[in-house]
């Protein structure tokens, strides 16, 4: 089931990459299977790690649905991928705090596979703010410390590994006092 479900993430994500890739654009696929093997670290589980590698396609390819991903993969990672889509972008009027506090209360709701898969997801976008504009290193910095607050049933080696990558970001501008 693991190698159906990258097939079809890298599938679904074909033409789109990542917004701070360094140098070249970076295919979107890469972030997907980078948290894929992040989660490997944590689990062993087949429709958790399919989840992982599925987790942005309802929400970023218009073509992708959750009952076609339950179709295709099973209930189980249906519903891991509904825990990972965040019910925000159905409200782009919606001020970005008020998203993102629908966001995490969303999240803080979700299994332990999810909050697991979120918190490697969180991390690898951390890690990419290298080269983001400062502003919105800023902002999404402070927001991934709100996530880490909710995010309750994850190990606390992957929440350490969280907290280090939001404070990695930190360093970044000379603005975070």
């Amino acid at each position: 089931m693991l190698g159906r479900a990258i097939e079809f993430a890298t599938k679904s994500h074909e033409g789109q990459f990542r917004k701070w890739g360094e140098g070249k654009p970076e295919p979107y696929i890469m972030h997907p299977l980078r948290v894929l093997e992040h989660c490997k670290f944590f689990t062993s589980d087949q429709d958790t790690l399919a989840a992982a590698v599925l987790h942005d396609t309802v929400e970023d390819c218009s073509e992708v649905t959750l009952p076609q991903i339950k179709t295709m993969f099973g209930t189980n990672v249906a519903l891991l991928v509904w825990e990972l889509t965040n019910p925000s972008k159905s409200f782009p009027e919606l001020r970005r705090s008020e998203r993102k506090a629908m966001d995490r209360y969303h999240i803080a709701e979700a299994s332990a596979e999810a909050q697991m898969i979120k918190a490697c997801d969180r991390i690898d976008n951390l890690r990419s703010m290298k080269v983001a504009p400062l502003d919105f290193v800023k902002i999404y910095t402070r927001e991934s410390q709100l996530l880490s607050e909710v995010l309750r049933n994850i190990s606390d080696e992957l929440h350490e590994q969280l907290i280090t990558a939001i404070e990695d970001c930190q360093g970044i501008g000379v603005y975070f006092k």
